[in-house]
């Protein structure tokens, strides 16, 4: 019970860092870095990679600045967070008046600690935390700082792309949160950091185009084209010609030179998705591109054009089962196999389910202009029952779909589709919520100060009646192992109407 109190807080922890917005969010984590710390002065920068200048984020510097902060600050002028991003490693000042290194950004400071913010084992970024006393800064908070640095990367990896991916269109956002789901961000991470071609394996609706722009935008090709060509959804007799161009003449209706997508590519990324539905005189073509780099376009008697383009591809179809039929080349299979990647599907990581809808309901309130603040406990557990076929895009239609029908603040059961309404052979109300769906329905809607209060309720009850069960009622006991004193224990036993141990 202890150790599942622990892990609620580091749900807790991890729900305050599940912010989209990159701005919100480094907010967040410079509010949990200070609490950690109980220190009130400190700022987040992240590293531009472009310009090679740390930025400061407005929302997350907290203290009273020097008047003359920058909002950029050079890697090469001397400073403890810069030294940080070039050593890639923490850094502790605890008398600032005798370190060469330090660089004043608040005012009356007297030590510094810097952490580095890890990404593919390189510095993204910098949490600086700072005090106005001498020798305020331990190994212990290094440990701890350096714990929630890490927790934090793929948030703020995430939200970095959404930022990324607003700024042309519709911003691309990835919400799981399962052991599963942060699996599979670890080898997207490492795939991420090589020119190797991956083959993302799932089906329909599991996020595949998502992981495909979070590779892209993590590996050293993000400033180069990123050209997505879905196969399933052109007619065979043009994808050649999509892929590799045409020339004049080439066939009926070609009246002009046409520039392929590798061409377009060249120097960053493909994305070829549903690779599964490649005609297989095509497949021989492509073979050659990705075996010597080398595209032809349709009706060109020219010697080949080289490219340097990184592949992606996607499949939801049975290759092996295909390869076995003789649809799809064996030697395709494997060249483009390199680095494969099986996606979840949704049914294997529901205990997220709560988490997705609370995001989906909040995009579904900006696109729609809409105010929904949650969903009720019985429509929820029936969004846990269902299995999603459609997976997490199907899931999102729902909670739009539900969102543009509700009447009142939150979602209800008579707001979901059809199809779920009718269930057969499940009733919410004989539905038993698993300890593991905790934190469950409107933790992400209610009042802050409300959620607060519940929370620490419930951890202080499962805390100290496993504390006196241990301690088998002994309070002089309790109250060493606690760290904290007797009377303080009674009154929590008092409050919360815990009973001695029997």
């Amino acid at each position: 019970e202890l150790l599942w109190s622990i892990k609620k807080a580091q749900m807790m922890e991890e729900n305050f860092l599940n912010n989209i917005k990159l701005n919100q969010l480094l907010e967040n984590l410079l509010t949990l870095a200070l609490h950690k710390t109980k220190e009130k002065c400190g700022c987040i920068l992240l590293l531009n990679e472009k310009t090679g200048e740390l930025e400061f984020e407005p929302r997350a510097v907290k203290g009273k600045a020097v008047s003359n902060i920058p909002e950029k600050l050079s890697l090469n002028k001397k400073s403890i967070v810069g030294t940080v991003v070039k050593t890639n490693k923490p850094y502790i000042s605890n008398d600032i008046e005798q370190d060469e290194n330090y660089y004043p950004m608040f005012q009356n400071i007297k030590s510094s600690l810097a952490i580095p913010i890890k990404f593919q084992n390189r510095c993204i970024g910098v949490i600086a935390l700072e005090s106005e006393d001498k020798n305020s800064f331990t190994e212990q908070n290094v440990k701890e700082i350096t714990s929630l640095s890490e927790a934090a990367t793929m948030f703020i990896r995430r939200a970095q792309l959404y930022k990324e991916t607003a700024k042309t269109g519709s911003g691309i956002m990835i919400f799981g949160r399962s052991s599963q789901w942060k699996q599979v961000e670890k080898k997207i991470e490492k795939a991420s950091r090589t020119d190797a071609t991956v083959m993302l394996r799932g089906e329909s609706g599991t996020g595949k185009e998502l992981l495909a722009n979070a590779i892209y935008f993590n590996s050293t090709r993000k400033e180069k084209p990123f050209i997505t060509l879905n196969c399933a959804a052109i007619p065979s007799e043009l994808l050649e010609s999509e892929m590799f161009g045409h020339v004049k003449g080439a066939f009926t209706g070609a009246t002009y030179d046409k520039i392929g997508e590798f061409e377009k590519a060249d120097g960053g990324t493909i994305f070829l998705d549903e690779i599964g539905d490649l005609p297989l005189m095509l497949q021989v073509k492509l073979l050659r591109t990705l075996q010597n780099g080398e595209i032809k376009p349709v009706g060109s008697n020219k010697a080949p054009k080289k490219v340097d383009v990184r592949v992606i591809a996607a499949t939801s179809r049975n290759l092996e089962q295909m390869i076995k039929e003789g649809t799809f080349r064996a030697d395709m299979y494997y060249r483009l196999h390199v680095v494969p990647i099986k996606i979840p599907p949704l049914r294997e990581y529901k205990e997220d389910i709560p988490y997705l809808i609370s995001n989906f309901i909040k995009e579904a309130n900006s696109k729609f202009k809409t105010h929904i603040a949650g969903i009720e406990d019985d429509a929820l557990k029936i969004l846990q029952h269902y299995d999603f076929p459609g997976n997490v895009r199907q899931l999102r239609n729902f909670v739009q779909q539900a969102v543009i029908m509700a009447d009142e603040s939150y979602i209800k059961i008579t707001d979901l589709p059809e199809e779920l309404q009718n269930l057969e052979n499940f009733n919410p109300m004989e539905e038993k919520t698993l300890e593991k769906d905790i934190p469950q329905t409107k933790i992400f809607v209610k009042p802050y100060n409300q959620m607060k209060e519940e929370i620490l309720t419930q951890f202080n009850k499962t805390y100290f009646k496993l504390l006196l069960e241990k301690t088998s009622g002994n309070i002089a006991k309790a109250s060493k192992i606690a760290d904290i004193s007797r009377v303080a224990i009674y009154k929590i036993m008092k409050k919360y109407n815990i009973e001695s141990f029997k």
